[in-house]
């Protein structure tokens, strides 16, 4: 079944690549034989007493059609890998590329973006600004992983055909799952367009035991699982609107929604973004794992200035249903300068200041304050950051922004700083910091890193005590490249 699903994709693929070629005339600069007919990355680490990781990425480019080929190789095991030859991780995985449209056929571990990326842990994302919801997509991924498996990837783009533009996508992993990507971009002007998008997938769900004795959760039996979603995005140069909508059905679990809607208030240089996103009780993600419920609600103003400076203000609040009070919320200043501040070896080059509150627990009220500032002075390049934390207790829900209470008790403190320095190939840099918290030792970290960068790979030298000093790591990681 497996190979009948590969060859009915690879099919679509050479088809879809070759209807694409005799639409535009002009074949891509890139494929010049000058350019080279391959290319070559060899990336690793070596951490002390960890793990030792390689990767290979091998491209293979075909002049006489928009095709290159490429070959991929992830091995990561625990160090020294002679002691450890059947604990490691290999990962073989590889794909055909259409370079003038992003056509691909893959087989192994894939990375998504756009819809169903946004339908994956909602709530440990960004906020659904409508400027974040990217067009769907996919590719290799180029880290190790133990708990994904690899499917084959299908994606379809056209070239555009007037006002049209379409693009679809399939994925099938050896758990028998299944995803599928619909997409039509609809061009009214150069900056005007309507991008609609759906999604649906399907798997069967492993068992589920709740281990300890008080979860909350109950034991589910194997189960059906299904997930359908749609988005509507539209862009123009003073607006921006951008929704998604799922529904989850889960055989003995139950169904539900998630929903979230992004709108783009101008461009440059004032654009103000407001994003807001809700899910139910029993609303199971891309992955088929229980979401959560709960309700965001965010905003941020933008002033883009000269010399790619940049003003924001942005605020972010979270509750446990829509209705419900806020429980956690955060607002915060952030302020990169212009590169010609000030006519003076000196000068800084952005800082933020960030409060926030967590009273999801009513026994431990969490109010915070984060402030960086970053400096300049010539080649040199510093950081400057610290944190501080109080502690109180409530009856009631307390008000979602963090005003200082008259109970507030010291949590903890953190402060750090950190210096770097790029002469030509060669880069240095280190980093200090000193933790204290309540009723506990405080703590010094250190960390110094060293690296030579060329047009063929670097290596970068990396040494850390997360304890100092008494407990150390060391880093070895290293990049090769042929272009």
């Amino acid at each position: 079944m497996k190979d009948k699903q590969f060859f009915i994709l690879a099919f679509l693929f050479i088809n879809a690549a070759l209807y694409a070629d005799l639409k535009t005339s002009k074949t891509p600069s890139f494929f010049d034989a000058s350019n080279g007919l391959w290319s070559f990355l060899w990336t690793g680490s070596w951490e002390h007493e960890k793990s030792l990781v390689n990767r290979g990425d091998l491209w293979v480019y075909i002049p006489w059609q928009t095709f290159s080929l490429r070959l991929q190789v992830i091995d990561k095991r625990p160090v020294p890998p002679w002691e450890h030859i059947d604990a490691g991780i290999t990962a073989l995985s590889g794909g055909i590329y259409h370079q003038q449209t992003g056509s691909r056929l893959l087989y192994g571990i894939i990375t998504e973006w756009g819809l169903a990326a946004r339908l994956r842990s909602p709530w440990s994302s960004a906020l659904p600004f409508a400027e974040n919801h990217r067009p769907s997509g996919g590719d290799l991924q180029t880290t190790p992983s133990s708990s994904k498996k690899p499917g084959t990837y299908l994606y379809l783009k056209s070239p555009q055909l007037g006002m049209f533009k379409g693009y679809m996508s399939a994925m099938a992993d050896n758990d028998a799952s299944l995803g599928l990507t619909g997409g039509l971009e609809l061009r009214f002007k150069p900056k005007t367009n309507l991008r609609l998008e759906g999604f649906y997938t399907e798997k069967t769900l492993s068992a589920y035991t709740p281990s300890p004795w008080f979860s909350e959760s109950p034991p589910l039996p194997e189960r059906n699982f299904q997930l359908y979603a749609f988005s509507a995005v539209y862009s123009a140069s003073l607006l921006g609107i951008a929704a998604d909508w799922a529904y989850s059905d889960t055989f003995a679990y139950g169904r539900d929604m998630y929903g979230n809607l992004g709108i783009r208030i101008g461009n440059r240089p004032w654009r103000l973004s407001l994003g807001a996103d809700a899910a139910g009780n029993r609303y199971v993600d891309r992955d088929g794992s229980p979401a959560g419920p709960g309700f965001r609600l965010g905003m941020k103003a933008e002033y883009y200035g000269r010399k790619t400076s940049l003003f924001r203000v942005s605020a972010a609040f979270r509750a446990d249903e829509i209705g419900s009070s806020f429980q956690r919320s955060s607002a915060g200043i952030y302020y990169r300068f212009p590169r010609d501040f000030v006519d003076f070896p000196i000068k800084p080059a952005r800082f933020s200041v960030t409060v926030s509150r967590n009273a999801s627990n009513l026994e431990k009220i969490e109010d915070k304050l984060e402030g960086l500032i970053g400096i300049t002075w010539g080649p040199v390049q510093s950081v400057l950051s610290g944190a501080v934390s109080g502690i109180f207790s409530a009856e009631d829900q307390p008000i979602p922004f963090p005003i200082p209470e008259d109970s507030l008790a010291f949590g903890s403190a953190k402060i750090s700083g950190e210096v770097s320095y790029r002469l030509g190939i060669f880069g240095f840099k280190t980093s200090l910091g000193y933790t204290v918290k309540n009723n506990q030792i405080a703590r010094w970290n250190l960390a110094l890193y060293a690296s030579v960068q060329g047009k063929r790979g670097g290596l970068s030298l990396k040494a850390a005590s997360p304890d100092f000093p008494a407990r150390w790591t060391y880093t070895v990681s290293w990049r090769l490249q042929k272009r």
